[in-house]
């Protein structure tokens, strides 16, 4: 559940961040469309609306996963809880692309171009918060709040230990990439895309991980018990 709600944190927090830069540029009102002859106005604070939408939806999202955290500590979850996760999780990035895209339209009807240079800049940022991440999980305890926790993970002090210095190696990398791909990309959509990607890879692989170290450690600690 941790990484659901980890990814539900970040992805609740950027569209407010990409609504915030695109405010802060913006003119007041800025004409959407024609019609009849007759130019017709959006106002500049309409850019929060799918960010806000996003709140509403992991607020009430992450009330209940907080909520079934509490009565099962040892994270046998019930079905409903991955799916649950999984929805609003795909609800998030749904409405992260509508934020993108809409800041991008009121941009170009604003006759407003970003530089691209600007938007590279932003994604290195990104790219530094997720080694920073990575270089968090390396001396993570299982008091840390953002530390690898899972069922697999917690099976003893040696498996959290090897899972959480292995996950910093894959979000290391994974930071690599975006910074890589930052400075490589042709467009912006591509580069929030491939961004977004490679963070739910990342994620996702600590369960992976997780569950091969904690496999091999029960296979080694069974070996040893027999002997």
């Amino acid at each position: 559940m941790n990484k659901f709600l980890k990814l539900l944190i970040i992805f609740v927090i950027t569209p407010f961040i990409l609504a915030t830069i695109g405010f802060s540029v913006l003119p007041s009102s800025i004409v959407a469309y024609i019609k009849n002859g007759e130019n017709v106005y959006i106002q500049s604070y309409m850019i929060y609306t799918f960010a806000i939408l996003d709140l509403i939806i992991t607020f009430f999202a992450v009330t209940y996963l907080f909520k079934i955290k509490k009565r099962f500590p040892d994270e046998n979850y019930p079905i409903a809880v991955t799916v649950v996760a999984f929805i609003s999780l795909l609800l998030s990035i749904i409405l992260n692309y509508c934020t993108y895209r809409l800041l991008i339209s009121m941009l170009r009807n604003a006759n407003i171009k970003v530089p691209f240079i600007v938007v590279r800049f932003v994604f290195t940022f990104v790219a530094i918060l997720i080694a920073l991440y990575g270089y968090y999980l390396r001396k993570a305890t299982k008091l840390s709040s953002f530390s690898i926790k899972n069922k697999y993970s917690l099976t003893s002090d040696l498996v959290f230990e090897y899972v959480n210095k292995f996950s910093a190696v894959v979000f290391i990398f994974g930071a690599i990439f975006v910074l890589i791909m930052s400075w490589t990309m042709k467009t912006q959509r591509q580069l929030y895309m491939i961004s977004t990607f490679v963070l739910i890879i990342c994620l996702i692989s600590t369960e992976y991980i997780s569950r091969t170290i904690a496999s091999k450690y029960k296979k080694i600690y069974k070996e040893k018990n027999k002997k």
